[in-house]
């Protein structure tokens, strides 16, 4: 083929493809014919069979010796080369990984007969000849013989180079996916998980792995960490593939149970210094997996087992998980039918309830049955009844609550591959449920106070999905592969049995109206978020999603051509993708009380349950609508790409991805973002001020009882709660909003960023041509289109779409009669960058492999990664420095309170609090060494061993972190990243012990001793970085604007080895190493500039092996995760407390506050065949 020939059939395959590999789990196998004086022998036959399946597939040597056998399926195969005059070639146990390029180099056959058979068995690690690719792999050995505690399978990711080390969950699956650690210096969000090619991705938060699989299902796991060719990506970060089992010749199973227990734990570092137990901790998991050929007499015999098969995987983890006591103060039976005569402060005070209509006492503090509103009863009664009231002197509670959260969950994976000489086809289902009960479930409101056991929900969160690849052998030159994948995910929080009807207002007897009642077609009772006078008062609170349903989908599709000619391998291919994420329901839309004692308030009793009692409330808050995420995207990507085998020793990787990306938009439109050149000062709303009814003296202050808001326009006076709202007819309250659907404005708040190009090129130089030392470099331009999926969706809640109205001091029959008196404060709103470019990153590498004997290969690289156009949040409407000082700005002083105006009157944009602006103009940079040294198992034994030094510096640690306007750019936001660990060490290792019978042979000694493994991994890792925090005592403003000070920092605050505080607990950062700045001085202290304490974990699993039969086996595992008992601390105290004379007076600085779990064992019991 001329060499115009090739550009023009590589532009046309540019034109037809796409990032479709991302979307898919095969490889190539391929190697070079030649007999012994090294010249290539054309018109072999190569025979490629599963060793599992007995799937075979032949072709020929072409022109140049050479074979290429494209999209194949991983697994284990064996190669048979024949040509006459030589003898058989087989060379058996060829294990090819998910997206591996396999290269078996030169294969020599020697003069002879076919007949005659040399036959070769691969052992360990493959040095990696023709391809440029940085990548790791976990095997099936690693997934099935070492335990990570929550079985997820990200967890094991940490044996890999250049991979974060993040602790591991408790339990399965997480609450709604396994989080995706930091690889290659890039953030998470980057990372792109796939499972047999479907994104598992969280579609709104996309660090995360939510397409949920049982590890008895995975057959292996590759992961591209940081550079890979054209073929692959779809994300600009690592590719994270994993691939189901599949059914083979012979029937396989399996069935196993594993069990955790406290009473197997060892106890907490500080549970042990404050003398507290071992917590509860019950974690039970059973499963079973079948696989084999599908056989059906009569209708489908498959006699010769080689066509149709068929797995399935079933999992049931279940958890016990207990909740911290939780104490708060409920109103007593008393309080509820309006005696008080028995409440007092926690110092015993009486505390006098005051008649709203006459300003006096009521008689014996009891308020007659008469008076009572039965709405605001009906709130009361809703608590249940203290049942520690005579522990109130001492703690300020009466009512003690504890729980243990429940938690099922279920995996089931099903596939079916059947197979023709010509064509490959499999489909592959999984589904996923985790269902979370109790009165503490994920999302629910932080807190004591709102965790008391308001209500009993279900938190379920299921993950379904299917895949089918097709692979058509189109002859010995040409592959074409097609993939189709459907993913649907739900979110809910819904009530459990019998408990919705303990919130109707029907149920309670609440009769009181609301101002938006269509926006609570269930009828359920308002919020109550204040009981202010009330010590650690429980609240009426839940989940603004409750009764809601929140749903993703992800639809996709792929089709890959891959083309041989002579030395040149083509591949080209066409992804198309297609995401919708739908949250649940949110907004105020019940109401939301406040009954705090209010001394403004001309209606107040002076004690918040009386207040409620007799249906007086200080504020009330209630949106009009509810609003809900319901973004889309759509994704199309397309490639094209070449690997060269310019000669023996020389391959070149060369591809070109595009690709082009609508923005997350919202389908509904209903979506509003503050758009800052929209925004009119003349427009801009004034807000009620501060007035007194008396004069003022000079230079003095008015008395608290006579302090009002004023209307600047009408000068009318109302209660001191108005003061900063929004005066109504005055400016436009919405001033710079942008509603989704504006003409003017682009769908989804963003402008289109064009088709993104993606040069990639590497290269792979055989440096002596023996195929054992292998010298390899590689860049190429990377993008994450889906990055920020959440950004439309938090513009759901904003004005004008969705408000906040406020109304004060009423009474609650009366609710309907005061919309009219409703303020507006000013919002907190966001808005989204016009311009913004899709995030992008630069990546290089350039390392060596060797081998090194005994089936170990050791690689060394030099990784760089580049961020660019990296998401980041700003407020542009921060109170400026200085404005607080009345000193340099005594036109801030409000007269009647001597102090500086609130911040909603000194801030640049009049009418808003913060405003956010989603950015993506950050940058990050990542250097690293990573070495790993991999052996597979052979003879008894596997270990990887892993190390990376490194540095990853950026402004931000993801696209929801602000970064400061008020201060300069790079001296203060720049810094170590979040995630940034120096030092990276992971070893890990399966060990079959030698059976002690081979020297001493008896029953008793082959029982006892033979038939034992040994597995772990050793992880050492040292601290990731934070910013000390920092305060004064007494209260300072030091820089009299929004953005607070940081300390000047004097010297380096990390200490080479921890103290000891007084109690014993280890200190690790010096506080001598940071002084109080002066007034009107932000600091000097950089970001990121202390470090936690590191890793040192130890991770083991011990197990005997006991044959029944020949294919049967009996396994006794134990398990040890942190074996050493090592006490690992994973938070200190970061908060710095300067004294007026500018001493540090906190001595906890530093001190270890929390450390990761002790030493926890499991047993487990499987059976297979």
């Amino acid at each position: 083929m001329s060499r115009s020939t090739r550009l023009t059939l590589f532009a046309l395959l540019v034109i037809a493809g796409s990032q479709a590999r991302a979307q898919i789990v095969t490889g190539t196998i391929s190697g070079t014919v030649t007999d012994p004086s090294g010249g290539v022998i054309p018109g072999a036959t190569v025979t490629l069979t599963n060793q599992r399946t007995r799937d075979v597939r032949t072709l020929s040597t072409n022109e140049a010796g050479r074979f290429s056998f494209a999209a194949v399926q991983p697994g284990t195969y064996s190669l048979k080369i024949e040509r006459s005059g030589f003898q058989t070639l087989v060379r058996s146990d060829v294990v090819l990984s998910a997206n591996e390029n396999l290269a078996l180099g030169e294969l020599q056959l020697q003069p002879g007969q076919v007949s005659e058979t040399v036959t070769v068995t691969s052992q360990g690690a493959v040095v990696e000849t023709e391809s440029s690719d940085l990548s790791s792999r976990l095997t099936a050995d690693q997934i099935e013989l070492i335990s990570v505690k929550g079985r997820n399978v990200t967890s094991l990711l940490r044996t890999m180079p250049g991979v974060t080390y993040e602790d591991d969950s408790d339990a399965t699956g997480e609450s709604f996916g396994q989080v995706i650690p930091n690889i290659g210096g890039m953030r998470a969000r980057s990372a792109l998980a796939t499972v047999d090619g479907l994104m598992g991705n969280d579609v709104s938060g996309s660090n995360r792995l939510s397409h949920t699989i049982n590890m008895d299902a995975i057959a292996e796991v590759k992961v591209l960490l940081n550079n890979y060719a054209a073929e692959y990506g779809n994300q600009g970060g690592a590719q994270i593939n994993v691939v189901t089992k599949s059914g083979g010749r012979d029937y396989h199973g399996s069935a196993y149970y594993y069990i955790r227990n406290e009473a197997l734990n060892a106890n907490n570092f500080f549970n042990n210094k404050n003398g507290l137990p071992r917590p509860l901790y019950r974690h039970n998991t059973w499963g079973a997996n079948l696989g084999g050929p599908v056989q059906i007499p009569k209708l489908f015999p498959n006699r010769d087992r080689k066509r149709l098969f068929f797995f399935y995987s079933i999992e049931r983890p279940y958890t016990i998980t207990p909740v911290s006591p939780v104490r708060v103060t409920v109103p007593t039976e008393r309080e509820r039918r309006g005696d008080f005569s028995q409440t007092f402060t926690q110092s015993g005070q009486l505390i006098v309830i005051r008649d709203p209509l006459t300003g006096q006492p009521f008689p014996g503090n009891i308020i007659p049955p008469d008076r009572i509103n039965k709405s605001g009863q009906a709130l009361l009664n809703f608590f249940p009844l203290p049942n520690a009231q005579s522990s109130f002197a001492q703690t300020g509670t009466n009512y003690v609550m504890q729980e243990s959260l429940h938690v099922p969950k279920l995996s089931n994976v099903a596939r079916v591959d059947f197979r023709t000489d010509k064509d490959t086809i499999y489909w592959k289902g999984q589904t996923w449920l985790s269902d979370t009960e109790g009165y503490s479930t994920p999302g629910w409101p932080s807190g004591a106070t709102n965790r008391w056991g308001v209500l009993k929900t279900h938190y379920r969160y299921s993950d379904n999905g299917m895949t089918i690849n097709w692979t058509r052998v189109l002859n010995q030159r040409m592959v074409n592969e097609a993939f189709v994948g459907l993913r649907h995910s739900m979110e809910e929080f819904i009530p459990s049995d019998g408990e919705l009807n303990r919130i109707l207002r029907s149920t309670l007897g609440y009769t009181a109206p609301q101002l938006y009642p269509d926006q609570n077609p269930l009828g359920i009772i308002p919020r109550v978020t204040s009981w202010g006078g009330v010590p650690n008062a429980a609240n009426i609170n839940w989940v603004a999603r409750l009764n809601s349903r929140g749903a993703d989908l992800v639809g996709s599709f792929t089709d890959n051509f891959s083309f041989i000619q002579g030395t040149h391998s083509y591949k080209a291919g066409l992804y198309i993708e297609h995401l919708r994420n739908d949250e649940g329901y949110g907004g105020d839309w019940s109401g939301s009380f406040s009954f705090q004692n209010d001394s403004n308030n001309p209606l107040n009793t002076g004690y918040a349950y009386a207040n409620a009692l007799l249906g007086i409330f200080r504020s009330y808050s209630e949106t009009n609508s509810r609003n809900r995420t319901n973004a889309r995207l759509t994704l199309v990507q397309w490639y094209g790409q070449d690997t060269w085998k310019v000669n023996r020793r020389l391959t070149l990787n060369y591809g070109l991805r595009m690709g082009f990306h609508t923005q997350w938009y919202q389908a509904d439109k209903r979506a509003a973002g503050f758009v800052l050149e929209r925004w009119d000062p003349a427009k801009a709303p004034l807000l009620y001020g501060f007035a007194c009814t008396t004069p003022i003296p000079p230079n003095g202050t008015c008395p608290s009882a006579n302090r009002r808001a004023i209307n600047p326009v009408t000068k009318q006076l109302l209660p001191l709660a108005f003061a900063g709202a929004i005066v109504p007819g005055t400016g436009d309250p919405y001033n710079g909003m942008v509603v989704e659907g504006d003409p003017n404005y682009p769908k989804g708040f963003k402008e289109l960023d064009g088709v993104q190009w993606e040069p990639r090129a590497g290269f792979a130089w055989d440096l002596f041509g023996t195929g054992r030392t292998v010298f390899r470099a590689m860049g190429g331009i990377y993008h994450s289109p889906r990055v920020g999926g959440g950004s439309v969706g938090n513009l759901t809640p904003q004005p004008p779409l969705q408000i906040n109205q406020q109304i004060f001091y009423g009474y609650i029959d009366q609710l309907g009669d005061l919309l009219g008196s409703a303020v507006l404060f000013p919002d907190s709103v966001l808005g989204l960058e016009r311009y913004a470019k899709t995030p992008s990153s630069y990546n290089f590498m350039i390392g060596i492999q060797q081998n090194v004997g005994f089936g170990t290969v050791l690689s060394v690289s030099y990784v760089s990664t580049l961020g660019r156009h990296l998401g980041e949040r700003r407020n542009i409407n921060q109170v400026p420095d200085g404005a607080r000082f009345l000193d340099l700005h005594p036109e801030n002083r409000n007269p009647v309170t001597g102090s500086v105006y609130p911040d909603n009157f000194l801030r640049p944009y009049r009418g808003y609090g913060s405003i956010q602006i989603d950015t993506y103009s950050g940058s990050s940079n990542y250097h690293a060494m990573q070495v790993e040294v991999s052996r597979r198992y052979a003879r008894g034994l596997q270990f990887g061993l892993a190390y990376t030094w490194s540095k990853a510096m950026d402004f931000a640690n993801d696209d929801t972190s602000d970064v400061s306007l008020g201060r300069p750019y790079r001296a203060w936001n720049y810094g170590p990243a979040d995630f940034d660990q120096t030092h990276i060490f992971s070893f890990n290792y399966i060990w079959d012990i030698p059976n002690l019978s081979r020297v001493w042979d008896t029953r008793l000694v082959r029982a006892l001793f033979d038939g034992w493994q040994l597995s772990g991994i050793t992880s050492l890792v040292t601290g990731k970085p934070f910013t000390p925090s920092m305060s004064t005592q007494p209260s300072f403003d030091i820089t009299g604007g929004s953005v607070g000070a940081r300390p000047n920092m004097l010297h380096n605050p990390n200490l080479s080895e921890p103290k000891r505080a007084a109690d014993g607990t280890p200190v690790f950062v010096d506080a001598s190493a940071f002084a109080r700045p002066a007034r009107g001085d932000f600091g000097n202290m950089p970001r990121n500039v202390a470090r936690l304490p590191g890793v040192n974990n130890w991770d083991m699993s011990l197990f005997k092996n006991i044959r029944l039969g020949e294919k049967r086996n009996l396994q006794l595992r134990w398990e040890a995760y942190n074996v050493f008992n090592h006490a690992n601390f994973n938070a200190v105290d970061t908060q710095l407390i300067f004294d007026a004379n500018g001493n540090q007076i906190n001595a906890n600085f530093g001190a270890a506050t929390s450390a990761r779990p002790p030493r926890v064992m499991q047993g487990s019991i499987r059976f297979s065949f």
